[in-house]
């Protein structure tokens, strides 16, 4: 049995189901999270909240399809976004609390920080203040298959490879509850999930556990850094189940939570040779990243392991030929001090921002940091009963929280603008529902609705969607 646990310390499992996968600008329909011990002893179960999506917005009908959340059931159980958002904050930023969840750090994770944005909530400080962090049970799980799969049934798709998807997990390791793509059923199955590996493999999980830390992680990075490491990601992919081992060469120079390395199952000569080839621009990363190049960003609780801890079973049942990941480490290091020179003149000038197509306010997350000045503020609107918003004009430094705040009113509480700032929303709402996105939502309607005729209770839930954009259009257009 694994006790590794501070009884002062606790994990929140939580999940979200969305109307769509956009994190700036689709919406969630429903949160779940459920506070234990870090023994997996539940402390508190929370209710699960639903959020019913703004004025200006319509579900992506394949979300609603998956999940089965109509607009109308968040409308019945739910509430807006702004309070929906401070519920999450609230529970979120309970102190000594690590935050986890099945794949939240590429999913969930995002759609908190974005949903905190649009709200005017601090998006980052719950992941690291308070003694607070932050882990993720699917990077667990792929540890666990690399490292030591023992103790766990391993699901197989029908392409034989072994499938990670929590329903899968769940049903051969016989947690016969479990409902999928509903946030409750998905936090109790990744608790079981969790403790199941914690049980059976308990030095995996501490060791794992203790290297979510971003210090942690960086004192590894700087103790292994001029040894091959075994790196567990998603990244890799199920052909290569998950992992390489890959070489870190330097620190990125403008960016403190990305480190650069590469993957010693490329051929350190044939990189050399294309990169010679190509014109140094801001969108060649992805041709980098082909060829061999990895970015580790230590904010997201990389899985890094030194390579003796595969034993001989793991090389025969991997297919791991060890040797020649060595013998191309010993060819990197010969050409070292010429690559560090290329990359770190190429890093110098690369900028890693999000590139905003979109100029919408919703997708700026990644333009700033909000500033304390400006979070003082926000703090003080959210102590405020929203019937006196109209009577209040913060002076933001920051550009996008003045039209964030003024979203907020007109799709929570449209009722709270002036007559002029009604006008501007209603002219908004027009420009959004204009006559190529309602053809185009509707033609993706009768699609999927030809597709589902044999389908009683997606042909129910298409009619909800239909109601539900009729009445939305009709609302705009009555204006």
């Amino acid at each position: 049995m694994n006790k590794i646990i501070n009884k002062k310390k606790y994990f929140l499992f939580y999940d979200y189901e969305t109307f769509g996968t956009n994190f700036n600008l689709d919406k969630p329909s429903q949160f779940s999270c459920v506070r234990t011990d870090q023994n997996f002893n539940i402390i508190k179960k929370y209710n699960t909240y639903y959020c019913f999506p703004p004025n200006d917005y319509l579900p992506n009908i394949d979300a609603i399809l998956l999940n089965k959340i109509t607009p109308q059931i968040t409308f019945k159980k739910g509430i807006n976004e702004f309070y929906f958002s401070k519920k999450i904050y609230s529970i979120f930023n309970k102190k000594n609390t690590c935050i986890l969840g099945f794949n939240n750090i590429q999913f969930d994770d995002e759609f908190t920080r974005n949903i905190f944005y649009r709200n005017l909530l601090d998006p980052y400080s719950w992941s690291y203040r308070n003694n607070n962090s932050k882990w993720d049970v699917l990077n667990l799980v792929r540890a666990c298959f690399v490292l030591r799969p023992e103790g766990i049934v391993w699901p197989i798709d029908k392409f034989g490879f072994v499938s990670l998807k929590l329903e899968n997990l769940a049903h051969c390791n016989k947690i016969n509850d479990f409902i999928a793509h509903d946030s409750l059923s998905d936090v109790f199955a990744t608790i079981k999930i969790a403790n199941l590996i914690s049980l059976k493999q308990p030095k995996l999980f501490n060791f794992f556990f203790k290297n979510r830390l971003k210090n942690n992680i960086i004192n590894f990075i700087n103790y292994y850094k001029n040894f091959p490491i075994l790196y567990i990601s998603s990244f890799f992919g199920k052909k290569n189940n998950y992992f390489s081992v890959i070489k870190i060469i330097f620190q990125h120079p403008n960016e403190s939570n990305i480190w650069i390395a590469f993957d010693l199952s490329y051929d350190i000569k044939n990189f050399l040779s294309k990169i010679k080839k190509i014109n140094f621009e801001q969108d060649d990363i992805k041709t980098l990243l082909s060829y061999g190049l990895v970015l580790l960003y230590i904010n997201k609780c990389p899985i890094l392991s030194p390579i003796n801890v595969l034993r001989k079973q793991d090389l025969i049942r991997l297919n791991i030929n060890i040797d020649l990941y060595l013998y191309y480490n010993s060819c990197l290091n010969n050409y070292l001090f010429f690559l560090k020179n290329i990359l770190k003149n190429y890093f110098s000038d690369y900028i890693f921002k999000k590139k905003n197509i979109n100029s919408h306010v919703d997708s700026q997350i990644y333009e700033n940091f909000f500033n304390f000045s400006d979070l003082k503020k926000a703090k003080i609107i959210h102590t405020l009963n929203p019937k006196y918003f109209s009577s209040i004009k913060p002076k933001f430094l920051d550009s996008r929280m003045e039209k964030l705040f003024f979203n907020i009113r007109a799709r929570n509480f449209f009722n709270t603008l002036t007559l002029q700032e009604k006008n501007i929303w209603i002219d908004n709402l027009k420009c959004i529902f204009n006559k190529k996105y309602i053809l185009n939502y509707y033609k993706k309607y009768l699609l999927l609705k030809k597709k589902n005729l044999l389908n009683k209770k997606n042909m129910k839930i298409l009619h909800f969607i239909y109601l539900y954009f009729c009445k939305t259009i009709k609302y705009t257009l009555n204006f």
